[in-house]
């Protein structure tokens, strides 16, 4: 139904207009099915740790040999060797800006990789924003 009656319908002009256009056919949506949204208390959350998990397949590094990489939000974070071919788990946790790499064989985790992992001044600002409400 949104393709249909919306986004194939409608040639946009600009990123507000879709904005705009969007929160409109939300809405009309809402009240067409007779969605109420749930009544929530404002609560604060505690002990939420803001974190971003990727898996990715190790490949082999053609201009440093002995080397195998992954690529994380456009970062190359280089693995031994041994794990090309091998899918890791990354988990980055906004909030101490870390990145963990894990590996599991045999049903054991193990962690590979710990390293400093930074995020960007503007997506900065709004985790912050975020995590105050």
């Amino acid at each position: 139904m949104f393709s249909r009656k919306f986004w194939n319908r409608i040639q946009f002009k600009s990123l507000e207009e879709v904005d705009e256009k969007i929160e409109w056919f939300n809405k009309s949506s809402e009240k067409y099915c007779h969605y109420q949204k749930p009544n929530r208390l404002k609560t604060k959350r505690k002990n939420f740790i803001p974190k971003i998990y990727f898996i990715r397949q190790a490949k082999e590094d053609k201009e440093q040999t002995g080397k195998a990489f992954i690529n994380v939000s456009n970062q190359i974070v280089f693995l031994p060797k041994s794990y090309i071919n091998y899918f890791v788990l990354a988990e980055w946790n906004l909030k101490k800006e870390k990145l963990y790499i894990y590996f599991k064989k045999e049903q054991k985790s193990k962690m590979i990789k710990k390293i400093s992992f930074k995020i960007n001044s503007k997506s900065k600002e709004k985790l912050l924003k975020l995590l105050k409400n």
